[in-house]
């Protein structure tokens, strides 16, 4: 496999999937309250912000950039960071 360069976006014949919408914000308040605040806490911070799951579980406050009005959460380990991507 390590000799087959990867598909291109639009060829190769592949179908492109559709891309993934947010969940409606009436869907959320419907869930909210039947989870634990912990579990409800993690759903907030995702729909507002459009964190990963894994991402809303692993934050920690060394990982936030407090300096300005809007704060800045580093993601250190995500699925494209072998693509050098930074996530924030």
């Amino acid at each position: 496999l390590s000799a087959l360069r990867g598909l291109r976006v639009g060829h190769g014949g592949v179908r492109e999937s559709d891309p993934v919408e947010a969940v409606s914000r009436d869907d959320v308040d419907a869930v909210l309250p039947f989870l634990p605040s912990p579990i409800r806490a993690c759903v907030e911070l995702q729909w507002a912000t459009g964190m990963r799951p894994s991402e809303a579980l692993q934050i920690n406050m060394a990982d936030l950039d407090r300096s300005g009005d809007v704060w800045l959460y580093t993601v250190r380990r995500h699925k494209n960071r072998w693509r050098s991507q930074p996530r924030v």
